[in-house]
C-alpha cells in the first residue's frame, strides 16, 4: 500500500524529489557542455549517474498517494520528473553511443525540462501543490 503524506508531507516530498531530478538534469547539462580529453568517460559515467539518480526520484514520488485535493499537482510533478527520466536515458544512450551530433538536441530538451523543474520546484517551495507550475 502506497505511503500516503499529509499536505505538508506532500510538499516536501514533490519539492525534494524534483529537486534531486532538476540536480541530475543540471549535472547532465554540464556534462554535455564539455568538450575535453576526458569527455568520452566522464560523460558516459556522469549521464549514468544523473539517469539513476533522476530515475530514483521519479519512482520515489510516483509511489506516493497524494493527499486529498492534491491530485493535479501530483500528475504535474510526476509527469515532469517521469519527462526528465525520459531525457536522461537518451542523453545515457548517445553518451555511450558517442553520438554527438545528437548532443544539441539534447541539450535543448535537457535545457526544457530543467525550467520546468525550477517552476514547479519554486511553486511547491512557495506552497503551491505543482499544478499550475
Amino acid at each position: 500500500m502506497p505511503r500516503t503524506p499529509d499536505g505538508g508531507g506532500w510538499h516536501t516530498d514533490a519539492s525534494r524529489y524534483a529537486g534531486e531530478e532538476l540536480a541530475a538534469v543540471g549535472t547532465s547539462i554540464l556534462a554535455l557542455r564539455q568538450d575535453d580529453d576526458l569527455y568520452g568517460p566522464y560523460l558516459r559515467v556522469s549521464t549514468a549517474k544523473a539517469e539513476k539518480s533522476g530515475s530514483r526520484a521519479a519512482d520515489e514520488l510516483t509511489s506516493v498517494q497524494p493527499p486529498d485535493g492534491a491530485r493535479d499537482g501530483y500528475d504535474n510533478v510526476t509527469t515532469a520528473l517521469e519527462d526528465a527520466s525520459d531525457v536522461l536515458t537518451d542523453v545515457r544512450l548517445a553518451a555511450w553511443e558517442g553520438n554527438t551530433a545528437s548532443y544539441p538536441a539534447l541539450l535543448q530538451r535537457l535545457e526544457k525540462v530543467r525550467d520546468r523543474l525550477e517552476q514547479i520546484v519554486q511553486s511547491l517551495q512557495q506552497g503551491s501543490d505543482g499544478s499550475t507550475a
